[in-house]
């Protein structure tokens, strides 16, 4: 990655500082959100106790409404964690969700050049790559239209992200970045940042497939 390398201090606090964001937004949303769907159905539940028989129908479409709107909580909540589709479908189908929850933020938009098929790389491997990803196009997504590739190069997967500079504060768009190299760097990966042309930044990440099987089979 092209500047100078983080302080580890700082790396260490900033990465720190992201599980505990992390894990209050789950709180927070375990809580607030699951918390109060829940007390609404046990009172919908209660009122149907109550409830008449002309009353009754109308009460069991409001525990169902309620009910699928906890597990919508729950599922968003588990995709947020761990996104099933890295393990049930792949890397790129990933990839293309992400791009378009991005867009449905208003967050920055990617025209996808992404195989038809997927590479067979282990979930560990599929995880730390789709990560370092999710990292980059966060950082470039605030400049407006951005580019995603992906092709095998050799032996490695390689991820290439570009789009317009992006206008956040560079030290934590820095130390994003350099969180998601080191973590690469377990699997024989490297991320490198560089700047493309005037205005235009890209992030290329790369593992070696073969690599990260062999890691993937270590770390059992």
């Amino acid at each position: 990655m092209t500047g100078e390398p983080a302080d580890p201090a700082a790396l260490l606090e900033y990465v720190q500082g992201c599980a505990e964001a992390e894990r209050a937004h789950c709180a927070s949303v375990l809580h607030d959100e699951l918390g109060g769907a829940l007390v609404g159905i046990k009172m919908q539940l209660a009122a149907l106790e109550r409830a008449s028989a002309a009353d009754l129908h109308e009460r069991l479409a409001r525990v169902r409404q309620q009910l699928d709107a906890a597990i919508a909580i729950r599922q968003r909540l588990e995709e947020r964690l761990h996104p099933g589709l890295i393990e049930h479908v792949g890397l790129f189908a990933a990839l293309r969700a992400y791009a378009e929850q991005l867009a449905a933020s208003g967050a920055g938009t990617y025209h996808l050049q992404l195989p038809s098929a997927e590479v067979p790389l282990p979930p560990p491997a599929r995880i730390v790559l789709y990560r370092a990803a999710q990292s980059a196009m966060r950082v470039l997504a605030g400049g407006g239209a951005g580019r995603i590739t992906a092709q095998l190069v050799g032996p490695r997967l390689e991820v290439r992200i570009s789009g317009p500079d992006p206008v956040r504060a560079f030290d934590n768009e820095h130390l994003e970045l350099e969180a998601a190299r080191q973590r690469l760097i377990h699997f024989g990966g490297e991320l490198v940042r560089a700047r493309e042309s005037e205005g235009e930044s890209c992030v290329r990440i790369r593992v070696p497939v073969s690599h990260s099987l062999d890691a993937a089979r270590k770390s059992r």
